[in-house]
């Protein structure tokens, strides 16, 4: 009995052990996707990495679109995103915000969050951004989502997944 309780514990332990170097053996990933502005309007892009204990979330536009306001949200579910009951995000209630004035093309948000392995992380990027001219005028003033997946409620923001770490072939 008791040689049977030492070969289960090693076995626990050397798995356990396995599994802590596989979590480990992986390659940072960078994601990105498209900013949409009005929902027709490609604006630019939201990309995203991480070292582990921080996610980094950059904004960029592009084609005279500019940034004057952003609201993030990172979370470990879509449920802790912040949605009204019929699930609609509130980005007024996102964690992260910020006001852009002068307007910004660029701005990154590095904020804690301790991820693991592919640990699958919800984001919700939301920015009101504005279209200029040529000579600086404002042509047109919209607000943007990113990502491929929408919120169950009836609108047309969006949310993404990103899994922080890809396994090392």
């Amino acid at each position: 009995m008791k040689n049977s309780l030492k070969t289960l514990a090693l076995a626990l332990g050397v798995g356990l052990l396995a599994a802590a170097v596989a979590a480990q053996d992986c390659t940072p990933a960078t994601q990105t996707v498209t900013l949409i502005a009005g929902q027709n309007f490609y604006a630019g892009t939201v990309t995203v990495t991480s070292d582990g204990s921080h996610v980094c979330v950059t904004y960029q536009t592009i084609g005279g679109w500019q940034i004057t306001e952003t609201h993030l949200a990172i979370a470990s579910s879509l449920a802790g995103i912040p949605q009204t009951k019929t699930g609609n995000p509130q980005p007024g209630k996102f964690p992260y915000s910020a006001s852009h004035t002068p307007a910004v093309t660029t701005f990154t948000y590095c904020v804690p969050y301790v991820v693991s392995g592919n640990q699958a992380v919800y984001i919700a990027t939301h920015a009101v951004v504005q279209q200029v001219n040529d000579t600086g005028g404002v042509v047109q003033r919209q607000t943007a989502w990113s990502g491929p997946n929408g919120f169950p409620g009836k609108n047309w923001a969006t949310y993404f997944v990103y899994i922080p770490c890809r396994e090392v072939d």
